[in-house]
């Protein structure tokens, strides 16, 4: 794929060719996780489960027979004072008998010669046996011994023989109690072949002395001797010492296996199950799994193609609106914020936004034209109305008349050029040029100067100026003091110009240790609660029309916070409590200047 190719197409197709790619490795190593790692993670834990239900076989096997070699041991305690009185014996070991811990009892000298034997064989009574191996043991430890499978001499079953001492009270041996256990009829080994048949799998238990198996879920197979088939399988995995493991019989069938010994009777348990039978259900559900995977994948390709089409629509919407409306210069155009959270929906909003400055923008200019319009054609128009009615007047030599019409157009004059001078300041704030002397210098003076310059405006509109300003010590400010007269002007005038007659406006200082607020607080209606977002933006007015109440262009309240904070100060506001607003000017205090200390908080503006 070329990366020419991949630049034109879409992101649609684009997200559909990765999503294919990534679908396609992820089923390939899915296939491969499970075909080795998870195969083998499930054939360890089966293992695991089989070793351990091993060994609680094993010790439930051992136990038994610990079990049966104690009440052996007590039988015979039970016995060594009834020697004397063979009739007693017996009648004791036929009580032994009902218990049917011990398929029969056989009660011999120290000789190994058989005394008694419950219940009676024929021919069995009087037979010597000490020949046999674990007799001669017990002979000579005078310990409890426990035999592998034997064959009986007389009965000619498979049997295993449990023998304890019997002893006099001075600890010489004086006679052997047997206990004897048929292999055919052992109920622990029914017992647990009835398990195996609930659980599953293939159990068996073999002497490896006698080449024999004990026991086997098989019944053909108990207490048969090993065929060679049988013996190259389970004697191998016995023989190699592993617990548990996997083995390959002639047939090419894999088994799973786990064993567990029984030293004292030289027995391996072994549980085995052939691999397939182990791993069919996984390999099923293996096959079921990749199968919904495959599913899975078509089902989201799809859903993924229909979402991203639905997804990329308000992206198409909002290409062609913006090309209608910066191309073909159409004005019909319509939000694209859809209420989306995601990129897609910061990307329409800040489309919105473009579209939203721009207009502001087309706004703002047209409110230039506008108010500037109005603001200078008012004064235009009365200097020009002055200056026609002077002609006449001075033709007429009626000074007095033509000293009005000089002031008339002076006053004008002077509006002309705060209007000028409020737009080149303006410029001069946006491009960074303009020009501040600022020096540490009292505040008190300041203030008082400009509250002198509105204090004959106040007094016409019938205005009572109010000052709270004693400071001691005196404060010092750093500030140009031009340009500080001029914000401080402002306010005051606007104050007065929205206050009512016979009312009020107080400027007063409010001084701490870092910085000073200079506050103007009026009677007048105050500021609306939608508006007070938009007071300090250009051009700004409550009443923009041309018929408002109040002259002015709406850049006053700008300036003067552009100002402030070119000072390293602010301009900020808040609603009166006794009705009206205040307006505060905020400034760093300065140290004496004889001192020469704390200058550097000129650089810092107020908190």
């Amino acid at each position: 794929m070329s990366v020419a190719y991949w630049r034109k197409t879409g992101m649609t197709q684009r997200l559909l060719l990765l999503l294919i790619i990534s679908f396609t490795l992820v089923l390939l190593v899915a296939a491969l996780m499970s075909s080795f790692y998870l195969q083998r993670e499930q054939r360890a834990i089966y293992l695991d489960q089989q070793q351990a239900q091993v060994e609680q076989l094993v010790g439930r096997i051992s136990k038994h027979y610990e079990q049966r070699m104690v009440l052996l041991e007590n039988q015979a305690i039970l016995l060594a004072s009834s020697l004397d009185d063979l009739s007693r014996v017996e009648v004791l070991l036929q009580a032994f008998l009902s218990g049917q811990h011990f398929t029969d009892y056989l009660l011999l000298d120290a000789e190994g010669v058989a005394l008694l034997d419950v219940p009676q064989v024929s021919g069995r009574r009087g037979t010597d046996y000490s020949y046999r191996e674990f007799i001669r043991e017990v002979m000579q430890t005078r310990q409890a011994v426990s035999s592998g499978p034997v064959f009986g001499t007389v009965s000619g079953l498979p049997s295993i023989f449990f023998i304890q001492p019997v002893k006099n009270p001075q600890g010489e041996l004086v006679a052997m109690l047997v206990g004897r256990n048929g292999l055919e009829q052992e109920p622990l080994f029914e017992s647990i072949r009835r398990e195996f048949d609930v659980y599953g799998g293939r159990l068996v238990i073999l002497d490896r002395q006698h080449q024999l198996f004990i026991t086997a879920t098989e019944p053909d197979l108990i207490l048969q001797p090993l065929s060679r088939r049988q013996g190259s399988l389970l004697l191998e995995a016995v023989l190699r010492g592993e617990t548990s493991g996997q083995v390959r019989a002639q047939d090419g069938r894999n088994w799973l296996y786990a064993h567990g010994d029984m030293s004292a009777l030289q027995w391996s348990l072994i549980k085995m199950a052939p691999e397939a039978a182990v791993l069919g259900p996984f390999r099923v559900l293996q096959q079921h799994f990749l199968q919904m995977l495959l599913l899975m994948f078509v089902v989201i390709a799809l859903l993924t193609g229909w979402i991203m089409q639905q997804m990329l629509r308000p992206v198409r919407r909002a290409i062609n609106q913006l090309h209608a409306v910066l191309v073909m210069d159409k004005q019909d155009y319509e939000p694209l914020d859809a209420g989306l959270q995601d990129e897609i929906g910061q990307l329409l909003h800040a489309f919105d936004e473009v579209e939203a400055l721009r207009r502001q923008q087309v706004k703002t200019k047209d409110e230039l034209i506008s108010v500037v319009s109005h603001e200078l054609r008012t004064p235009l128009t009365s200097i020009h109305g002055a200056l026609a009615l002077m002609r006449p007047a001075l033709a007429q030599q009626h000074y007095s008349q033509v000293a009005e019409l000089l002031e008339i157009a002076q006053r004008n004059t002077g509006r002309l050029t705060h209007r000028v001078n409020d737009l080149l300041d303006m410029a001069a704030l946006d491009s960074g040029q303009l020009s501040m002397a600022i020096k540490h210098q009292p505040l008190q003076p300041l203030i008082q100067r400009a509250c002198s310059e509105v204090q004959c405006t106040a007094a016409m509109r019938q205005i009572n100026l109010v000052q709270d300003v004693e400071l001691e010590p005196p404060v010092l400010v750093s500030v140009d003091a031009e340009r500080f007269l001029q914000v401080l002007t402002n306010l005051l005038s606007n104050a007065i110009k929205f206050s009512p007659e016979q009312t009020r406006v107080v400027i007063s200082v409010a001084s701490q240790s870092e910085c000073v607020q200079v506050r103007v607080c009026d009677q007048g209606p105050g500021i609306p609660e939608h508006f007070r977002n938009q007071l300090f933006k250009r051009f700004s007015q409550l009443d923009p029309s041309d018929r408002r109440m109040h002259a002015g262009t709406g850049l006053g309240l700008a300036i003067s916070r552009q100002l402030a904070l070119a000072m390293h100060g602010d301009l900020g506001f808040y609603p009166n409590e006794h009705g009206g607003s205040c307006f505060y000017v905020e400034l760093p205090v300065m140290q004496d200047n004889n001192s020469q200390k704390g200058s550097h908080k000129a650089d810092a503006r107020c908190a």
